[in-house]
């Protein structure tokens, strides 16, 4: 039992975990006493009071000078109303500078009354279109609450505004509370990288330490990096096996690429040796039967005439293969050359008009076989280069002949 608790209490999710969860605690904790003392609620709270008392106070000044002329019966009497707005004005004028409030009442769209010093009306409706909120509006640099309301019964359109700095007191006890609670959380942050740093850092360290060094690591402690350690090690002792076999590997391929290369060349010059015999006797035999004997033969019927044809026809057939076995057999020693790193190339002038006339030249026969034809368009008069000059005819060669051999 005791083995289990200790395997619990020394794992990576305990060490980390638990501190967490105890910080969070602590700092939710802290936070709630904060926000029970100051919070910013409190501060808007004490804001739309204040500005509700204010606005209720003017609704009610002009509310009771409104039942006053009702009372009295001169309601429809204009003089007695305009002397009772221009009183009850006055008496709103009063109070909202006893209470430090600036604002305007406008009434068709004239100003019928400007306390204090105002952002320019224009801006005011801009950015406050709503009623009875309060809207914070900033112009040049200085901050106000501003809040809108009607007088229904004599259209009057009252905006009470205050600067912010009234509220300063209230607004610094809020940022103080914002500062600690920030102060408590870097504290926080703090304790909780160092702890980190013990816990996670020196196990890191060691791990990565030995496998820099490229030996198998060796930790002892937390359950989890214990276990990653002891998993790398077996990985780079995997890996060191996997390894050895991979470079055993290589080597025989190796071998065996080198005995290809052998055989590849071994065979080209066995069979070539031959191959330029036969068809050396055959390029005899072919001219000495076209200039020696057969201008002597007497052809009397059809069947000698088609047998001498046919001779001649085999014969050519022996050249021709003997002369694609030779460049067959030529290509395979070069890539035996080149595989062993032992292929030569002559650099010099080359004109590629002529590489190009030599390339027809040899493929002429498959050409006429297949009836298509090549035209030839030059476009300068200078195509020298610097090259090999036989590697340059291979290629060019070959591209023609894989042309002419995919041509309908």
């Amino acid at each position: 039992m005791k083995k289990y608790y200790q395997k619990i209490i020394n794992s990576l999710i305990f060490r980390i975990v638990a501190p967490v969860i105890i910080l969070v605690l602590i700092i939710g904790f802290i936070l709630f006493l904060f926000n029970l003392s100051i919070i910013s609620d409190f501060v808007n709270k004490l804001i739309n009071d204040d500005f509700d008392r204010i606005a209720t106070e003017i609704y009610n000044v002009f509310d009771k000078s409104l039942n006053e002329l009702v009372k009295t019966g001169m309601i429809n009497n204009e003089s007695n109303i305009i002397i009772k707005k221009g009183l009850s004005m006055g008496t709103v004028e009063n109070f909202l500078r006893q209470n430090n409030f600036k604002g305007i009442i406008i009434e068709d769209n004239e100003e019928q009354l400007l306390v204090g010093k105002i952002p320019p009306l224009k801006i005011i409706n801009d950015n406050v279109k709503k009623e009875n909120i309060i809207v914070p509006l900033t112009h040049k640099n200085n901050k106000y609450y501003i809040y809108r309301f009607q007088f229904e019964p004599w259209q009057l359109h009252v905006i009470l505004i205050k600067d912010a700095n009234e509220y300063s007191t209230l607004i610094n006890k809020v940022k103080i509370s914002y500062n600690m609670t920030a102060v408590t959380l870097l504290a926080a942050s703090f304790l909780l990288i160092y702890f980190f740093n013990r816990t996670i850092r020196q196990p890191v360290n060691t791990i990565n330490s030995a496998i820099t060094k490229r030996i198998p690591p060796k930790y002892k402690g937390i359950y989890e990096f214990e276990f990653l350690s002891k998993s790398i090690k077996e990985m780079m002792q995997k890996n060191e096996a996997f390894t050895k076999e991979l470079q055993d590997a290589y080597e025989k391929l190796q071998e065996l690429d080198r005995l290809k290369t052998d055989f590849l060349s071994t065979v080209s010059h066995e069979l070539r040796t031959p191959l330029t015999s036969v068809l050396g006797f055959a390029k005899i035999i072919k001219k000495r039967l076209d200039t020696t004997i057969l201008p002597k033969v007497e052809i009397k019927d059809n069947k000698t005439e088609k047998i001498i044809k046919q001779i001649k026809e085999n014969l050519q057939i022996i050249v021709s293969e003997g002369e694609r076995l030779t460049t067959l057999i030529n290509e395979l020693l070069d890539i035996a050359k080149i595989e062993s790193g032992k292929i030569q190339w002559k650099e010099e002038d080359v004109d590629l008009v002529e590489v190009f006339e030599r390339a027809v030249a040899a493929v002429s026969s498959l050409i006429q076989s297949k009836n298509l034809s090549i035209d030839k368009v030059i476009m300068g008069d200078n195509f020298i280069i610097k090259g090999d000059r036989d590697r340059l005819i291979q290629v060019v060669t070959n591209l023609f002949s894989n042309a002419i051999k995919f041509t309908d």
